[in-house]
């Protein structure tokens, strides 16, 4: 078999490095990788600095995600002066942290064999694959910042419905001020008769995250779950705790990086880790924000574990009110992962009759497969219940 050169080695060690990126948390898919490609196409492979920019403007799409990238990359391509000429003693990745670096990125160590790019790929993918399924409560202290990194920069991205404005299009409805306009070039006639469609909208996201003491082991991670929502402006998203009172958090994720704006609830929040009144938190929406947080029918994610100590009848009348305002209610649920979990709590048995998805919450793949169930549009029916695989 012909030796395939070293643009083949380059490559494998180009889609390795995604690989890594995607450990880290960084959203690096086949798209930014093939743009690096063809970036590095045009340009001297020998000179570090050119290699670097080239890789920062293609892997790269948010400022905040720019020092782990930079990191991430001394790291994988350590010693080395350019992709095409690596030092006699190759670089090999292993699994070891250093005590100096951020919690998670591989530590590279010299005078060792060099490694396959196939191989390194393997074991990132290997890596990922056991971060998404491990569950938050049994991670370790770097599983959790990998894990917190990544669910930073995930986006969620409702589906379509339509909206109040029109565009131009083939529905029923006559666009008189386009038809008159076509019809000049015919000396007035209206033999062209325009028409109009809804134009499509995406719903904003209302996010409500229950931060009792029965959450501890998820909230943290959940609340970086809500970090990566709140950080986008399109479609709008708002986010709010609870657990003896509510409180809106929107403003606090939004201008802080990940850690310090986690760090910031627990000062800022007087009930974290307390007690939970689910009810009584709805009841507090409505009452203060209803008007100005209902009125463009959201998606609405609820993230809790269902143990409430509230009236079970205060949280079914809540529920009731705001699945009339919602386009969608959905529940996540850490427990829903559990095997054998029943929804028992009278209150949650209260509440699932208003909802339409209660969902697992649990590992990095339940919350990155609610993607494709927002993706989709609603289909109102009886609860659907996802037990985790």
């Amino acid at each position: 078999m012909a030796d395939p050169g070293p643009g083949h080695d380059l490559l494998a060690r180009i889609v390795g490095f995604a690989g890594f990126l995607r450990l880290q948390g960084l959203p690096v898919g086949t798209r930014r990788v093939a743009a690096l490609v063809e970036a590095l196409a045009l340009i001297d492979l020998t000179d570090r600095r050119a290699v670097q920019t080239a890789v920062e403007a293609s892997l790269v799409g948010r400022y905040e995600d720019l020092a782990i990238l930079r990191a991430a990359f001394d790291h994988y391509w350590s010693g080395q002066a350019g992709l095409l000429d690596p030092p006699a003693a190759e670089v090999q990745r292993t699994p070891a942290v250093d005590e100096g670096s951020p919690p998670g990125y591989w530590r590279p160590t010299a005078g060792t064999a060099p490694d396959d790019g196939a191989a390194a790929l393997d074991l990132a993918y290997s890596a990922v694959e056991v971060l998404r399924t491990k569950d938050f409560g049994q991670m370790t202290e770097v599983e959790l910042a990998q894990a917190e990194r990544r669910l930073a920069g995930l986006t969620l991205w409702p589906a379509r419905r339509h909206g109040r404005r029109w565009q131009s299009g083939s529905g029923r409805r006559l666009d008189l001020r386009h038809s008159l306009r076509a019809g000049l070039a015919y000396g007035g006639e209206w033999l062209e008769l325009r028409r109009l469609n809804p134009a499509p909208t995406r719903p904003p996201l209302l996010v409500l995250a229950d931060i009792s003491g029965s959450m501890a082991l998820y909230s943290r991670l959940l609340l970086a779950f809500c970090y990566g929502l709140a950080r986008r402006r399109q479609p709008p998203v708002e986010v709010f705790v609870f657990g003896t009172r509510l409180s809106r958090v929107t403003s606090l994720l939004r201008r802080h990086p990940v850690g310090a704006a986690l760090d910031g609830l627990r000062r800022e929040v007087s009930d974290w880790s307390g007690g939970t009144r689910t009810g009584e938190a709805l009841q507090r929406l409505h009452i203060d924000w209803g008007r100005r947080m209902l009125s463009r029918r959201p998606v609405v994610l609820i993230l809790s574990d269902g143990w409430d100590r509230g009236d079970p009848s205060l949280l079914a009348a809540g529920m009731a009110r705001l699945a009339r305002s919602a386009e969608r209610l959905i529940w996540l649920n850490p427990l829903v992962g559990k095997a054998g979990y029943r929804p028992l709590t009278r209150g949650l048995q209260a509440s699932l009759a208003h909802v339409d998805d209660f969902l697992p919450a649990h590992n990095l793949a339940s919350l990155e497969s609610l993607l494709a169930v927002l993706s989709q549009p609603n289909q109102p029916s009886s609860v659907h219940i996802r037990q985790a695989a």
